[in-house]
Order: C-alpha cells, then structure tokens, then sequence
C-alpha cells in the first residue's frame, strides 16, 4: 500500500533547504513487493508502520546524490521535512510508480490513521500474485471481501457502487500506449526488414561481380567452409558499422526531441536513453542480420554449381538460374514488405490526423502554463495564499501581449481530482467519481471556452460567499435532461 505526498526539504539539509521533494507514505512489506533492495542502509521493519512508531525515512539514490553529496555515512543522519523530523534508515533506487508527476525521492512510514487535516484518504494497494494462482481468483476473493463489507457497514455503500477491480500494474504505466508502442515497433521491424533485403541484394549483386575472385579461391583449394566465413565476415564488418552510424544518428535524434519529451512530460521520459541495454540490442540486431541475410548469399555463392552457372551466363545474365530466381525472392520479398510498411505508415499517419482534428473546445495555441513550487511556510493560511494568487495575476495580466491569466488546480488533459456528488432532492443520483478542478475567474476566458448557459466566476463567489459551480454539458444532460440546470443544487 502507497500514498503520494509532497513535502519541503528543512534545514538540515543545508543547501537544499526550501526545495519540494516527492515522497511516498509505504507498508512495511513494499520493498519486498517491488523486489526493490536498499543500495545502503535497511529497509523499514515490523511496526514502523504502527501509530507511534518511530519517525523513520528513507531517501532515493538522487536526493542522496544531490542534497548529501552521495555520502554512504548518510545513515542516521536527519532529515527534515516540513516541521517534522526522520532519522534515514536507507537509501533505495529512486522510485517512480503511475500517476505521479516526479519520481518519489523520500519513502515515509505509512499509518493508516485518520489526520483531520487531509481532506480525504486515497490508497493504492498492490498485491503480488503467487505462481499458480488461478485466473479469476482474485476477483472472487474480493467479491467476497467486498459482500462482507457491504453487509457490515451498509450506510457506507453508495448507489451504484461497483465494488473493487483488479488490474494489471503494467496497464498503469502504458495503458492504451501499449497498442500504439507495439505498431511503432512492427514499423520498425519492417523497416529492418527492409534494409536488410537491400543490403542483401546487394550483396549478392557483389558476389556475381566476384565471381572469378570466388572461382580461383576454389580452384587453388580454399574450403567451401572459408569462403562463407570470409563472405559472412565481409557481411558482420558492414552491419557492425551500420549499427555504429545507426546509433549515432540515434543520438541526434534524442537531443533534438529532448526538449519535446520534456514539454510534453511523457511518463518516464527522462529513461529514454542510449544506455548498456540499447547498446547491447543494436549489438545483437547488427550480428543476427548479418548472419542470416549474409548466409542467404554466402552459401549459395560458395557452391561450385554456382560458379559453373555464372561462369556460363555471364554477370549480364538476367535469365534462369539460382541467382535469378534468389534475385527474384528477394525484389518480391522487399515489394510486399514496403508494401505493408507504407499501408502502416499510410493508417498511423490518418490515426495521427484524426487525433489532431478532435476539436478540444478549448484555444491551446499560444497558451502557456507554469507550474508553482511548494510556498514557503509564511503562507500558512488561505487568505495568505488568495493573496497571493491575486498579486501573481494582477502582475501577469499586465504584460505586454498577456490578453488573460488565471490559475487551476491541474490543466486540460492533464488528471484531475474525483469527489462523490449526489443532487439535491435525488439520493438515487449519485456520482461515484465526478472529476473536478479549482479554478480562477477568467480561466474560461483565457482559454476561449464559450458558455452554453450561465456564467463565468467572478468576484460574488469570493470567500463567505454561498458555494457555485460549473457543469459540463455531459453532466448536465445525464441529470437534467431537457431541464435547465441552472439553479440546480449538488
């Protein structure tokens, strides 16, 4: 089990004090479940996770690199977050776990006890399945949770309530990404293909021009065996350097699209990288091509047969015979491949269009965004904070070329926060999970969104003033169909 949470980094971290790090609140057992080791230290123990317990933490290898200098006596030293203060026990690889914005660099206890001062308590639970188990097992034993639950404390189940769900943990980090990466890489395997027919046709075509280099080697005893290794030799010499250059351009590559991994902040992007891994798959990609598509013409080039036919024919014959018909295989073969290579390219290209013309109902071009850091402690309170919201708009409005600004707890597109909501009068309407988010007066404005009915937020719905929102016009025709629902209460 894990809980998100962000914290300010205290004084006893000297240089790095008042820098947000994100963390993680874990079970005891979560190291084990993740198969994650600590690089120095321990992990946490029975009962560090009990109300009370001792205020322990460990930090991740980058805090411990840039904030203690990567000093293995790091170990029971201190480290404050906030106001409160954790002795360091460890330091594990840096984790980062499906939605979450950063990597988590501090692992706290976590004690499941209620702080008035959360609004709400949201957990994830991961289990790790034992070899064997059957399908559906899972699901029946929650069910059976979940039946006992509802029979115990029925005021706590809500109209509708669909009970718990098992899924599958690589889904949270790929999602429906997964199909999209998978077509890329058979694109990519096609192009292979395809370079690799090329390659080998040209091989072939400088094995016909070799063909009395090939024929005197046999004549004066060289063993069939040393002609294809030295063919094949020739073949992993090329391929070898066309990895090189590969990875080369691939290098360029990153550093161009670099900036826009970061923009668009990709989930794990920062891990696309031309590290060991990389380099070892091009190694290998490099050898078996070599060998396979070398073989295709080292083999028949070194039969005698061969060299009696070309002797024959000439290196002008375009005729029968082996090399012909192998010539033939190989155009036939690189035809159909570039055929269904641009048939993929020709559908993703349209899939990529069709995304691109989905109208957002929002103006995205020339909006920019900033994200704000934890504030400093001297804005403890709301209104300091309103304050402070209203003399950072006031300022950015009045840019040159700013035609509107506004601040919102989390961006189109980007997750949002989920509340249950009921309507007013209808205890039956009830919505598990209605996603939300805080926003300024003028946000709509700045993002040219239009009203259907009613009105923007403006200064009546300051602090005291009665609580108003705005609905989406799927919200309002699930509830309110063919009824006006301004005026409605949720």
């Amino acid at each position: 089990t894990y809980r998100w949470f962000s914290a300010e980094l205290g004084d006893a971290v000297g240089a790095g004090a008042g820098a947000e790090v994100q963390g993680l609140r874990v079970s005891e057992d979560f190291l084990r479940i993740f198969g994650i080791q600590p690089v120095l230290g321990r992990g946490f123990t029975a009962g560090e996770d009990a109300a009370g317990g001792p205020s322990v933490a460990l930090i991740g290898t980058g805090l411990w690199r840039s904030r203690f200098g990567g000093d293995r006596r790091v170990v029971g030293r201190e480290l404050v977050l906030g106001d409160e203060r954790y002795t360091i026990v460890g330091v594990v690889p840096t984790v980062r776990l499906p939605e979450a914005a950063d990597r988590a660099e501090v692992l706290l206890p976590l004690r499941l006890v209620v702080d008035p001062r959360e609004h709400g308590n949201n957990y994830r639970v991961v289990g790790k399945l034992r070899p064997g188990l059957p399908s559906g097992a899972v699901e029946a034993d929650l069910a059976r949770v979940m039946a006992e639950f509802r029979r115990a404390y029925p005021e706590e189940v809500q109209p509708g309530d669909r009970g718990l769900r098992v899924m599958d943990f690589r889904q949270l980090f790929v999602g429906q990404l997964a199909r999209t990466l998978w077509i890329l890489l058979g694109s990519v395997a096609f192009v292979l293909l395809i370079a690799c027919a090329n390659v080998a046709s040209l091989f072939l075509a400088r094995a016909v021009g070799r063909q009395r280099e090939i024929s005197l080697r046999a004549a004066l005893g060289a063993a069939r065996g040393r002609i294809v290794r030295q063919l094949l030799t020739e073949g992993l010499v090329l391929y070898l350097a066309a990895g090189a250059l590969a990875l080369a351009l691939a290098r360029l590559a990153l550093l161009a699209a670099g900036r826009t991994f970061v923009s668009t902040r990709l989930l794990r992007a920062e891990e696309i990288a031309l590290d060991g891994r990389v380099l070892l798959f091009t190694l290998a990609v490099a050898v078996v091509t070599a060998l396979v598509f070398g073989a295709f013409v080292a083999v028949p080039a070194s039969r005698s047969d061969l060299m009696r036919l070309l002797r024959e024919a000439g290196a002008a014959a375009g005729g029968g015979g082996r090399s012909a018909r192998f010539r033939r295989l190989l155009v036939g073969a690189e035809s159909a491949l570039a055929v269904v290579l641009l048939a993929g390219a020709g559908l993703l290209l349209a899939s990529l269009l069709a995304v691109r013309s989905v109208d957002p109902r929002f103006e995205a071009r020339g909006v920019v965004t900033a994200t704000l850091p934890a504030l400093p402690r001297t804005y403890a309170s709301r209104e300091a904070v309103w304050d402070l919201e209203r003399r950072l708009l006031e300022r950015i409005r009045a840019i040159p070329g700013v035609e509107g600004a506004a601040t919102t707890a989390n961006v189109p597109f980007r997750r949002g926060m989920n509340i249950p909501i009921t309507i007013a009068g209808r205890p039956d309407a009830w919505e598990g999970a209605a996603e939300w988010r805080a926003v300024s007066p003028g946000y709509f404005d700045a993002l040219r969104v239009g009203f259907v009915r009613g009105r923007d937020f403006d200064a009546r719905d300051g602090a005291g003033a009665p609580g108003v929102v705005i609905i989406n016009e799927s919200l309002a025709r699930r509830y309110w169909p063919g009824q006006d629902p301004i005026g409605q209460r949720i």
